[in-house]
């Protein structure tokens, strides 16, 4: 019984030491200013991009992350594409590229690169890492995902991507052909 109360422990200490980690979007609408949104509400259109990034979700600054700390994020399969070729890490920060061909990428499911942020000093903002670009390829939701050294997950964000017009327009016509002939019928 005593074991299971400190793995326990051990558990709570290692989520909530790196719960504080977030994911942010620069949606193509609003070109300045980070925000993670709660309950999915973000929705782009094909061919938009989004600038995404990691930040601390702490009040002020300086971040609550600890040097040391190394976190990953990338995108689950999906109608699109993470570019993390112009990924910057603030004050603080590393930032280095996972190509997704290794085991890393494999293990955890993710597609295309994927962006490893290592914490090397006492950040001096709680943004931690900008210049992400995500390419939105066609409709279909997209799950980026932060994970811990450990591979847990600690953040997600899911863009929903709305169909083109002209795909909305044919099945707004092929819907009103359909009760059409319901109502001849």
């Amino acid at each position: 019984m005593m074991k299971i109360l400190v793995l326990t422990v051990l558990l709570g200490l290692v989520v909530s030491a790196n719960a504080a980690l977030t994911v942010v979007v620069t949606p193509p609408d609003q070109p300045m200013g980070w925000a993670s949104y709660a309950d999915s509400k973000l929705w782009i259109d094909p061919s938009d991009e989004l600038l995404i990034g990691f930040a601390d979700d702490t009040i002020g600054v300086p971040a609550n992350v600890q040097v040391g700390d190394v976190f990953y994020l990338g995108i689950t399969n999906g109608p699109g594409v993470i570019d993390v070729s112009g990924a910057t890490g603030l004050s603080g920060v590393s930032v280095a590229a996972v190509n997704d061909g290794g085991v890393l990428a494999a293990n955890l499911g993710l597609q295309n690169s994927i962006l490893m942020v290592e914490i090397v000093d006492q950040p001096i903002s709680s943004m931690l890492t900008i210049g992400m670009l995500f390419h939105c390829e066609g409709p279909g939701d997209v799950t980026f995902y932060a994970y811990d050294q450990n591979y847990l997950v600690v953040d997600t964000q899911v863009i929903h991507q709305t169909p083109e017009p002209a795909t909305l327009s044919l099945l707004g016509l092929g819907g009103m052909i359909l009760a059409r002939k319901r109502r001849k019928v």
